[in-house]
């Protein structure tokens, strides 16, 4: 990591002197981190719109998150990890690095992008149709993942069940508070269904137990 103006950024970011989309401990949708993180939340924006948007979104919302990786792989840096609890998976929020990856990921209908390959899985038990993450979010989000848990020394572990497989439903919150690795919104809350697995799987092939 980088100290750059009282700022903890990462080297795979995109230069946060580029951009004004940052929340600091004290801002709306954002809290002092008072532990240090031990887990990252992954999660898909439900829609296929910039960094930006997902900023100006989740502010809007009095929500918030540490990275965005857009479309085109860019990672987007939006909070500090090490000081700054970002507002975005509930009750696993004090203790998490949440990263939005923009992908519609579900929905009934037409897709929001034609372009995206779909594929089937199941989640909270329900076969669903969702859309893939490009290749190049699929690198990036390894390329950050593995530089949070390095740096931040977050075990390099993903939710499994009681055979070994990828973990598909919502954990029990004693669980989430004891789980120190790489788990999906989904893991958080039964209402939730993203980010899917195909970023799992990826990770899972990286190496990650």
């Amino acid at each position: 990591m980088i100290l750059d103006d009282d700022r903890l950024t990462l080297p795979i970011a995109r230069d946060l002197c580029d951009h004004d989309m940052w929340w600091n401990p004290d801002a709306d949708g954002a809290r002092l981190r008072r532990k240090p993180p031990r887990c990252v939340v992954l999660h898909t924006t439900g829609g296929e719109g910039s960094a930006q948007t997902t900023y100006r979104t989740l502010r809007k919302r009095g929500l918030s998150v540490h990275f965005v990786v857009d479309r085109d792989g860019v990672c987007w840096q939006m909070a500090d990890p090490m000081d700054t609890t970002a507002l975005h998976a509930g009750h696993a929020n004090a203790r998490s690095v949440g990263i939005e990856v923009t992908n519609y990921l579900h929905r009934r209908g037409r897709p929001l992008d034609p372009e995206r390959p779909r594929y089937r899985d199941d989640i909270h038990g329900h076969t669903l149709t969702l859309a893939r993450c490009y290749s190049a979010q699929h690198a990036a989000v390894l390329a950050l993942v593995d530089t949070l848990c390095q740096q931040i020394e977050i075990p390099r572990h993903l939710p499994r069940g009681s055979a070994g497989q990828l973990y598909t439903d919502v954990m029990p919150r004693a669980v989430v508070r004891r789980f120190e690795g790489v788990m999906g919104h989904f893991h958080v809350d039964p209402g939730k269904i993203d980010p899917g697995l195909d970023l799992f799987r990826t990770l899972e092939a990286a190496g990650y137990a």
